[in-house]
């Protein structure tokens, strides 16, 4: 199943359990992707319906979590109290688990409720872990410090890692005109607008995409797709260009800002496909932005 890429932390109705907040600080596909932090989508009958690697370690499961009775199988591997686990998944609020094994240390988890039918689960070693302790070297490569989503080198990494099991779909976001209010608002400002922009291209991506913000004003949204094409393309490339026709606001002002859309797909099964996205993304973003801007085109062999 793809990771979702949601903002999970503006659907808590309150930061009612800290823990699960501040771990969700960043687009859930981005966390869980360089995260030694479990991070887990349960619902509410505790039956798993995502999780990362780290989760499925730090609970002991074998194999993927993903269809597992979480309740049942913490009670095997745990011995927890009859019913203790299914009355911690079944809250509406925030509860959490301790869970003791004499084979691993201590392990947390702290689970919040998103909706009547959805918990976030976020597994630690212990209890005295911080959510906010600094990233590794190589994940802090991996994550951009201003709008906290993928950099370049985690979107390379996750192309070279494509084995081809679905198609494709690259979509890099070029600002129009962004050097100009960088210069008129000054850098602070600049930098509010960056943010503003990841978050709307992070409310609007659908669950498994993946957004990353590769340089300066580029953006980039990476979309699986069983069967790209140039029309589905299109039709991804023309919603991504009308979130920029509604300016943005800061605080007493709106600030109007476009954007040049490049797409280039890859099919499922096709080995180097992937490998010349990003060019190829760059090349349909020139000819957007000939065209002047505030338009999409999308990469064709032809073209």
């Amino acid at each position: 199943m793809a990771i979702p890429n949601l903002d999970l932390r503006s659907r808590l109705a309150t930061p009612a359990d800290e823990i699960v907040y501040n771990a969700l600080g960043m687009p859930f596909a981005q966390a869980a992707s360089v995260s030694t932090v479990g991070l887990a989508l349960v619902r509410a009958d505790a039956c798993v319906i995502w999780a990362n690697a780290a989760f499925a370690g730090l609970t002991s499961l074998a194999g993927s979590p993903v269809g597992v009775q979480l309740d049942q199988a913490l009670d095997v591997q745990f011995r927890l109290a009859r019913d203790e686990a299914r009355d911690a998944f079944s809250a509406s609020r925030g509860s959490t688990l301790e869970l003791h094994s004499s084979r691993t240390a201590p392990v947390m988890l702290h689970i919040a409720g998103l909706d009547r039918d959805q918990r976030v689960v976020v597994a630690v070693s212990a209890a005295g872990e911080l959510m906010s302790a600094p990233l590794t070297p190589q994940g802090a490569a991996m994550i951009n410090p201003l709008t906290r989503l993928g950099t370049k080198s985690q979107l390379v990494a996750q192309l070279d890692a494509w084995a081809g099991e679905t198609g494709l779909l690259l979509m890099r976001i070029d600002l129009d005109g962004f050097s100009e209010i960088n210069e008129s608002l000054g850098r602070t400002e600049g930098d509010r607008l960056l943010q503003l922009v990841a978050d709307r291209l992070n409310r609007l991506s659908r669950s498994g995409d993946a957004v990353f913000h590769v340089d300066g004003d580029e953006f980039v949204v990476l979309q699986p797709s069983e069967e790209p094409g140039i029309a589905s393309a299109s039709a991804i490339a023309e919603r991504l260009t009308a979130i920029f026709d509604r300016p943005f606001r800061m605080d007493d002002r709106l600030v109007e800002i476009g954007a040049s859309v490049g797409v280039a797909l890859v099919q499922a099964a096709d080995g180097d496909g992937a490998k010349d996205m990003l060019h190829k993304t760059e090349l349909a973003v020139r000819e957007a932005k000939r065209a002047g801007g505030q338009t999409w085109r999308v990469f064709s062999e032809d073209s």
